[in-house]
């Protein structure tokens, strides 16, 4: 079994692949969602899009929001009539969310990771 010695461009290539993979590395340790605290929003703030706007889900989050209220409009207007299919709507959403939460977590990490990797730009020096 022998060693080969890596030509000095060689490990300065091998060293700042190594410090950009530290970098993003990093960066995302900083910035990554957690599943914890998405789990803490959906139960604290589930009908009005919590977890989701925390997850960067904005279209649903709004979603579940304007349904929870209009919802709760129509049933305190004595409509239960239109406010029974809205809360079943927003009830059939958050129960999927519940079941999805970890897996829209990593998918968040993982475009974090991408877009770090694809964005990142070594000048020499």
């Amino acid at each position: 079994m022998g060693y080969q010695l890596m030509a000095h461009e060689d490990m300065r290539d091998a060293s700042e692949a190594t410090q950009r993979r530290i970098l993003v590395e990093t960066t995302i340790a900083n910035e990554k969602k957690s599943v914890g605290i998405a789990y803490l929003l959906f139960f604290l703030f589930g009908g009005f899009g919590g977890h989701n706007f925390y997850l960067g889900r904005v279209g649903q989050a709004a979603l579940q929001l304007i349904g929870t209220l209009v919802g709760w409009a129509a049933n305190f207007s004595g409509q239960p009539l239109l406010a029974l299919p809205i809360f079943v709507i927003v009830g059939f959403s958050l129960l999927f969310d519940l079941c999805f939460i970890p897996a829209r977590v990593n998918a968040h990490t993982e475009k974090l990771r991408e877009r770090l990797s694809d964005t990142m730009i070594w000048h020499e020096t």
